[in-house]
């Protein structure tokens, strides 16, 4: 499969010719990462890559990228690129806080050197609440037309769906603050912010948005180790909103990562709080055939 990966992609030639002197990285998006990938008919089994394709993929972009903490090349701006002799840049980020990043993914992190950033879902730490989604029995078309025809209050609409054993199977997958911390002294790994109840922030009356940052941000610092903190903020399913920045930069945060496709740049600043990423769902993650459209489609883009 390794060979098969290296086979197809070298075959395009190195698609990132066109970026990868200027500093720009591409951000990846991976949320679940487990042996076999998803369950028959489990909800939004799309989520979940397989183990194999992602230490494949990894190897692969290790040999024609170098793999960086978004925190260490947002902080350089890139400009070490153009020193090392333009590899081109890559980080990977996994979005909610599941336990399989941690079980599953952070030993083939470890062992191929990558680093990562987890965007913590503090609700589903802390208070062990599941996904509304996870809980309330609907297929992956109609969690998806919720999402974008009535969004608001999706968390509270299914508080109580689902029974008390379907409930709590659907938490014991996330990340417990204990996990978290071994996770952490471990090293190679930062935790940043992906809300506290994991609602889609521009569905909500702006001032609970802002004590949904702020609830994520004080649990983070109260739990994770000073030096395995990210200053970074990921907007749950990519809904940013832009009226916030001021009391986010405020707490300390440095900037957002959204969903939109595309080229991040450290030296965008008005992008700081919607920079791009590139979605790894199972399918991109196992088959390399489509790398190259989704990279070009992303492709200096710009949020």
């Amino acid at each position: 499969m390794r060979r098969l990966v290296k086979r197809t992609l070298g075959a395009w030639g190195w698609p990132f010719t066109g970026w990868r002197k200027d500093g720009g990285a591409l951000i990846l998006t991976f949320h679940r990462v487990r042996a076999g990938g998803a369950a028959e008919g489990e909800p939004m089994g799309n989520l979940v890559a397989d183990a194999e394709a992602f230490r494949n993929l990894l190897t692969w972009l290790c040999e024609v990228a170098e793999p960086i903490a978004l925190e260490d090349w947002w902080r350089d701006g890139g400009h070490r690129q153009a020193r090392k002799g333009a590899r081109g840049f890559f980080v990977v980020t996994f979005d909610d806080g599941w336990a399989d990043n941690a079980t599953v993914a952070g030993p083939i992190l470890r062992e191929l050197g990558v680093p990562a950033t987890v965007f913590l879902c503090t609700g589903a730490v802390e208070q062990r609440q599941p996904f509304w989604w996870q809980v309330a029995g609907l297929d992956d078309a109609a969690i998806e037309r919720l999402k974008r025809e009535e969004p608001a209050g999706l968390p509270e609409r299914f508080a109580t769906a689902g029974t008390p054993e379907v409930r709590r199977a659907a938490a014991e997958q996330f990340l417990t603050w204990e996990q978290v911390v071994d996770w952490a002294q471990q090293g190679g790994v930062r935790f940043g912010l992906h809300g506290h109840r994991h609602e889609l922030m521009d569905s909500m009356r702006r001032a609970d948005a802002l004590e949904d940052v702020e609830t994520c941000w004080r649990l983070v610092n109260a739990h994770v180790p000073e030096a395995a903190r990210s200053p970074f903020f990921c907007w749950p399913n990519g809904n940013v909103r832009e009226d916030l920045s001021i009391e986010m930069a405020g707490l300390g945060l440095e900037g957002g990562l959204s969903t939109h496709p595309g080229i991040a740049h450290a030296d965008w600043p008005e992008d700081r709080w919607r920079l791009p990423r590139v979605n790894v769902d199972a399918r991109l993650a196992a088959d390399c055939a489509l790398w190259k459209w989704a990279i070009e489609k992303g492709r200096h883009s710009r949020t």
